[in-house]
């Protein structure tokens, strides 16, 4: 019997694939996200927290490739040498659904920003470096057979029929699966750090004392903000009205010490008076991100052009945010800015229990995310 010639990861592995960020908090409970916000409102990296469901879902996956490659080679002993060919073919379609193009990109050893840098798109390309890929694997498998031997394995399915198998199968799924992991691991990064950006920094102004409201549809312009405002240059993550006039562009990223260009470029990417509805306000920028190293100079580069870089891996940098409000607004004035830094969880915790989390949600899980790989 002939293997399917369109193989597909079971149902679900598709669906851990295909889940958004609205359906990673769809499975949550209020308290359970109030107890995520405020181990980062305390200084712990929100990835510790998300770093299991991302490992879950490699492992699943993979599994489900293995899987994949004994069923197809049961029904047809051709079937491995076949799945490159079937991967062009389908990478044609530039409709698929999002789990069979990753699948096809895995099968060929690449994720979508390999597809992007390495082929350009180019239908041709993709034609070489499959058949390249084909010659590649068997050369491997050969020297793998020579230097070690024929694989003595047998797997038994549930069936009780034999599986053989070789060097090429298992060759196969190490490509398949060492590209399956960077794509879910590059995808839950931005996923899970879009999603958390949002949420963190919407609890964040909402708990320094600043009404949520629609981009740019204050009723009245004093202490609101709004999320996720798309400048004339370039996105910020939300502006923040303290009084007609005045103003602060916040950008929240979970960049860590690795990346300080990224984080200076974010310091200078906003107009400082932007006109909003038909006003002239005053606008300064707070960058606040993951860590930056010891010895980094971002800070000292960030006054000195009128911004402020706060790290989330400092215990209390909620604090740091509302010295940084204060600053520029000597009036503004908040419980947090006269409680002993032992106490700050305390506070922020005691906020978070008051915080409209249903509406934090609901705003998020309408937003748009991103789908970006490493």
């Amino acid at each position: 019997m002939a293997a399917p010639a369109r193989p597909a990861l079971s149902a679900r592995a598709a669906k851990l694939v295909n889940a958004s960020g609205a359906d990673f908090l769809a499975e949550l409970d209020e308290a359970e996200v109030r107890e995520i916000l405020l181990q980062v409102l305390v200084g712990e990296n929100v990835r510790e927290s998300t770093e299991h469901l991302t490992r879950m879902k490699i492992q699943i996956v993979a599994a489900d490739i293995f899987r994949l490659l004994l069923d197809g080679q049961r029904l047809d002993s051709g079937f491995v040498e076949s799945l490159t060919g079937h991967a062009v073919e389908l990478r044609k379609d530039s409709h698929l659904p999002k789990d069979i193009k990753w699948l096809q990109n895995w099968v060929l050893g690449l994720t979508d920003k390999g597809v992007q840098n390495i082929l350009r798109d180019d239908a041709d390309a993709l034609q070489r470096f499959a058949t390249d890929l084909v010659e590649s694997n068997a050369s491997v498998a050969e020297e793998l057979n020579e230097q070690y031997g024929v694989p003595g394995l047998q797997l038994v399915d549930l069936d009780g029929q034999v599986v053989p198998v070789d060097w090429a199968l298992l060759v196969q799924a190490v490509t398949m699966i060492a590209s399956a992991g960077l794509t879910l691991r590059g995808s839950d990064k931005s996923k899970f750090g879009k999603l958390f950006e949002k949420l963190v920094l919407g609890s964040l102004l909402t708990i320094l004392g600043f009404r949520q409201v629609d981009v740019g549809e204050a009723d009245s312009p004093e202490m609101v903000f709004w999320l996720s405002e798309r400048a004339a240059k370039r996105e910020s993550d939300a502006t923040l009205i303290f009084e007609e006039g005045r103003g602060i562009r916040f950008d929240i990223g979970f960049i860590g010490r690795g990346n300080p260009e990224i984080i200076l470029d974010k310091c200078t990417r906003f107009e400082n008076d932007p006109a909003l509805a038909g006003v002239e306000y005053e606008m300064t920028t707070i960058i606040i991100c993951d860590r930056i190293g010891k010895n980094s100079k971002i800070i000292k580069q960030a006054r000195a052009i009128g911004a402020d870089v706060v790290q989330m891996c400092d215990a209390y940098w909620p604090y740091q945010v509302a010295q940084a409000i204060q600053h520029r607004f000597p009036e503004y004035d908040h419980d947090i800015l006269h409680c002993k830094s032992d106490k700050c969880g305390e506070v922020l915790a005691d906020y978070l229990d008051c915080l409209r989390i249903d509406e934090l949600l609901r705003f998020v899980s309408e937003s748009d995310e991103g789908e970006a790989e490493e």
